[in-house]
């Protein structure tokens, strides 16, 4: 392919495939443009996402570039398809990373990676091409770019069309080629156009029907390594096999899923995406296998989520417990352990998979960034920041696991090591609960006393009081009870702005911020929402740290349960939501500044398409974001308690002819009881409802 007159993809139309410790995403057009192997934190070898000119690809592909791609997952699992039809014939692309199992290396050093056989080689990309009607000639393009396309490669043929090695910054890679010699068609050669440092290796074939191609990508340890994959160890190993395994793994692991509301497949693919963002060897969580994708095109918010923040793992492990994935959550916990800190002043908002302190950020002035957004970021500097949420964060995915008997299913208790983290972390919240942090936001222009930060630190305390309490563990409770309460009190006296009626971002501010819609969910109180406006529920939030003003995306997920019926009305709900899916996978609808304007009831679906399908679109974060909020749509649907104030629902889902007159009160008790799930997703832009319990304004 033309590479000069190919445009960027949209961030949401890649294909995602990954073996639990790396990710690689596959365009339409059957090119991977990004790539970190062996490990999430690897440097890309594959980086077109980032400079669609300098950074590497892997492409197999039509040699006629009007054919259009069509992809798919195959059932239950991350392995790819991508179909190509033409005039004169038809080929699929099948695409997996193979894995030999999904469950976490349990109780092994922090130090491990994937680098696990005697010669060096790892896990491996696998790209199998096949011709199922008529024929057609297929072209495979491979351009290594070594250490983020900064590094000179070198490239060596294997004799017999059999494979390649390409070598540069101490990354060594070995290409694979099986089925070569039966195919009277098949040529392999070298290109190096002008001064690119980067030779790319083509292959060029006419495939008949029935027959193959299978590409094999791997990592060695030394260049020696890598030409054994290439020569030998790649065209020994049985990749047919490997396939039926690895969809045996993924399909097993998904028999896990007590979903059985109406948007299943939904709900399993993005159990199957966030499946993906988990490290085997220690049981980390990233935030995303990606860097330097922009929040905005052109904007500068452009971070490397590859690290584990402990506040993003701890939503991810919720979403996958409420779904009866408790394995993430037990090697989470073994993770933690194990992080190196003597108190929680050492502890840090965010680790490397391996549980790394630094993580340096720099710059690569070298790639224009996607659709040209600078600059491109590796590392994190958010690491070094003081954030007091994750305290809070931290202790209540504990406390859910706990309760839902985590411990005992895998015959361990909440004492020893874990309990003494605990006791430590709280300690260190008494002690500095009352000082300013960066927040969830992550600001970077000065520490402010955040209303949700201070939330999260009475949410620390609060669980391990619960702790404690049930299951008379010890702790100074006198004194934790009274800090307990200070951070309440002093939450309601500074955080709510009685001008306005709302609590607002920060103490002595006006900006209201869409995090402070978890207070009733986390039981800072019994909080009653009345809904008497006719539209529905919008909230603005000011961007911090940037010279301007933006609109940010958020949820607002409602639990409300009822231990004593179990009622609803399905129907009415799915004819509701259906249409939400329809639009929010629809690759037509991309401009996300049109929808910001609207704000009418008849253009809700829109504005829920903005959340559920353009997160993806604009930033790399909200990847593992939007799959955790597709969770609660599929979560349980058949439980929900049917009560008047309800009717919210029905408003928030584009029906605007029910009453308001009813107050929806909720409570942790009933939370923790019964864990079901009602969930608003919403673009927020005023706040009709007043969040104190008085009612609308």
């Amino acid at each position: 392919m033309n590479t000069n007159t190919r445009t960027y993809q949209k961030i949401n139309a890649y294909g995602v495939i990954g073996d639990c410790h790396s990710v690689v995403l596959v365009a339409p057009d059957g090119s991977v443009d990004w790539g970190c192997l062996p490990d999430f934190d690897s440097p890309a070898i594959f980086c077109r996402l980032l400079d669609e000119q300098r950074g590497g690809y892997f492409q197999i592909a039509p040699s006629d570039q009007t054919i259009r791609g069509m992809q798919r997952y195959l059932r239950g699992s991350n392995v790819l398809q991508t179909r190509f039809a033409g005039e004169s014939g038809e080929v699929i692309l099948t695409d997996f990373m193979p894995v030999e199992t999904l469950s976490a290396w349990q109780f092994r050093e922090l130090n491990n990676n994937t680098w696990t056989r005697e010669d060096g080689s790892c896990h491996c990309l696998v790209r199998i091409v096949e011709c199922v009607q008529g024929e057609m000639p297929i072209t495979m393009t491979l351009k290594v770019t070594p250490d983020y396309a900064g590094a000179p490669s070198e490239v060596t043929l294997v004799p017999e069309g059999r494979g390649a090695i390409i070598s540069g910054a101490q990354q060594h890679v070995g290409l694979g080629v099986v089925g070569a010699y039966r195919l009277p068609s098949f040529s392999m050669f070298v290109r190096q156009e002008g001064e690119d440092a980067h030779p790319s290796i083509i292959v060029q074939a006419t495939l008949q029907e029935g027959e193959r191609l299978l590409f094999a990508v791997g990592l060695g340890r030394n260049a020696r390594a890598a030409r054994r994959l290439a020569e030998e160890e790649l065209h020994l190993r049985n990749f047919d096999w490997e396939l039926a395994h690895t969809l045996h793994c993924w399909r097993t692991w998904l028999k896990g899923c007590v979903n059985d509301g109406p948007f299943a497949k939904w709900v399993e693919r993005s159990a199957l995406v966030l499946k993906m963002m988990t490290y085997a060897p220690t049981g980390a969580i990233v935030a995303a296998p990606t860097t330097s994708l922009p929040e905005e095109l052109g904007g500068v918010r452009n971070w490397d989520y590859r690290y584990t923040w402990l506040r993003d793992a701890t939503f991810t492990l919720y979403a996958l417990n409420v779904l009866g994935f408790t394995e993430e959550a037990h090697a989470f916990t073994h993770w933690l352990r194990r992080l190196s800190y003597t108190n929680g002043e050492d502890l840090q908002i965010m680790y490397g998979i391996r549980g790394e302190r630094e993580l340096t950020e720099r710059e690569l002035p070298h790639l224009s960034g996607y659709g040209n957004s600078l600059p491109v970021r590796v590392g994190n500097g958010a690491a070094n920041q003081k954030q007091m949420d994750v305290f809070g964060e931290m202790l209540d995915c504990i406390h859910l696991f706990r309760r839902q008997g985590g411990f005992e299913r895998y015959g361990e208790k909440l004492e020893g090591p874990l309990w003494s983290m605990m006791r430590l972390l709280v300690e260190h919240v008494c002690a500095h609960w009352q000082e300013p942090d960066s927040g969830i936001w992550e600001v970077r222009g000065g520490l402010r006393h955040f209303v949700y930060s201070k939330v999260m630190c009475w949410v620390a305390l609060d669980r391990a009081i619960r702790a404690a309490e049930q299951l008379n563990l010890e702790a100074d409770l006198p004194r934790w009870r009274l800090v307990r309460d200070q951070i309440r009190a002093d939450i309601l006296i500074h955080g709510y702005n009685t001008r306005i009626g709302a609590f607002t971002q920060s103490y002595d501010s006006d900006a209201l911020d869409a995090s402070n819609l978890l207070l009733p969910l986390v039981g800072l109180m019994a909080l009653a929402i009345k809904l008497d406006s006719p539209g529905p529920v919008f909230f603005a939030q000011e961007r911090v740290g940037l010279h301007k003003r933006r609109f940010r995306m958020l949820k607002f997920r409602t639990m409300v349960q009822d231990a004593e019926r179990r009622l609803g009305e399905l129907e009415p709900l799915n004819e509701a939501a259906g249409p939400i899916f329809k639009i929010a996978n629809d690759p037509r609808n991309t401009r996300v500044g049109r929808l910001l304007r609207r704000s009418s009831l008849d253009e809700l679906p829109q504005l829920l398409h903005v959340l559920t399908g353009e997160m993806s679109l604009v930033g790399p974060r909200p990847m593992s974001l939007r799959d955790v909020d597709l969770f609660d749509k599929g979560i349980q649907r058949k439980r929900f308690s049917v009560k008047p104030g309800l009717t919210c629902l029905w408003q928030i889902s584009g029906r605007s002819n029910l009453p308001f007159s009813k107050w929806l009160a909720l409570d942790l008790d009933y939370i923790e009881r019964w864990s079901l799930s009602l969930d608003v997703e919403i673009l927020f832009k005023t706040i009709p409802a007043v969040l104190s319990g008085r009612g609308a304004n």
